[in-house]
């Protein structure tokens, strides 16, 4: 059985604990956020812990670890303080904003022999093994093109079933790069191995500001993102933008053809093969984790279970990744 305890009781908080109905061996014990409020939401509605402060969750000897679901800007500090307690982290992405800062979080883990897991969990989809399947009927891949793209997303409509709000600010001043590339990035790097370097990226901000409702917000990080880069021996084309189209496909071309991956958002996506759907045999059934059928736990679960999930280096190659597309 492992225990786990949850910093961070926001929109998708909710959504991370219904995924926990799919890990019966992974138990939560209590929930802190600074807020009081969606603490005490979050813990009546799983009947756990509400934490009075973070401290008392890290001095709690019973939690195995710590699933930090704040906002991307205090995710170092609050990393490196439940590494420091003796606790595994698994963090939201990204899991720091700088290299120097995931290498202190890991040298920290690697003393105290613990382990770090981070978001995004697609890389352990159902399409994984489909890919793999499929992808050798194209031959050499030649190029792949992924969107994750996002336009006119009601954000300050979006709300959960406690009635919590998604954080549109924090949106904003992550960035669609920051908050996107990491499931292409996941995926892309398991299939295919590390980013060897970023050819060429650029950027665009072609709104300066963005209206929701009644408030204007300030958009902290250009709106488009388009990289090229060599993943393994593969060139990959990413685009991420909150304010072109709305796709989220992966398009693999090869010698003999093209594979399509629909949707990277759903673990059960359908793929293409030439333009012909091809038949999914590994259809999952799971409680359904997000407004998307996503697993955000999957990772945690696996790790109960000893099955392989990223490991700090691919962690780091990803994020040393997206951060060099930043700017950072």
């Amino acid at each position: 059985m492992l225990k786990i305890g949850i910093i961070g009781c926001g929109y998708s908080s909710y959504y991370y604990c219904i995924s926990l109905l799919n890990y019966p061996d992974v138990k939560l014990m209590g929930v802190y956020d600074r807020n009081d409020h969606k603490s005490v939401l979050l813990s009546q509605h799983q009947k756990c812990r509400k934490y009075f402060t973070f401290q008392e969750m890290l001095n709690d000897k019973e939690i195995d670890m710590i699933v930090n679901l704040t906002t991307p800007l205090s995710h170092f500090e609050i990393n490196k303080q439940i590494l420091q307690s003796g606790k595994h982290l698994y963090s939201e992405k990204p899991i720091t904003l700088s290299l120097k800062d995931f290498d202190i979080l890991e040298d920290i883990a690697s003393k105290k022999n613990l382990s770090i897991l981070s978001a995004p969990a697609n890389y352990l989809a159902n399409y994984f093994h489909n890919l793999m399947d499929v992808l050798p009927h194209i031959g050499r891949i030649e190029k792949v093109v992924a969107f994750i793209t996002e336009k006119d997303i009601p954000y300050d409509k979006i709300i959960n079933p406690l009635k919590v709000k998604w954080n549109i600010h924090s949106e904003l001043e992550t960035g669609c790069n920051l908050e996107h590339a990491g499931y292409i990035l996941s995926l892309m790097t398991t299939l295919f191995g590390e980013v060897k370097n970023v050819v060429k990226s650029s950027k665009a901000l072609s709104k300066v500001r963005k209206r929701y409702g009644e408030k204007t917000y300030h958009v902290f990080t250009h709106d488009t993102y388009r990289s090229e880069m060599l993943v393994g021996n593969a060139k990959l084309i990413m685009i991420n933008s909150i304010n072109y189209d709305n796709n989220k496909s992966i398009t693999f071309y090869g010698e003999k053809g093209k594979v399509i991956l629909k949707d990277i958002w759903n673990f059960n996506s359908d793929i293409f093969l030439n333009d012909k759907k091809i038949i999914n045999k590994r259809t999952e059934h799971f409680k359904q984790s997000w407004i998307l059928y996503m697993d955000l736990m999957r990772p945690i679960g696996y790790f109960e279970k000893g099955y392989p999930v990223m490991q700090p280096k691919q962690i780091r190659n990803i994020l040393k990744t997206m951060l060099e597309i930043q700017g950072l």
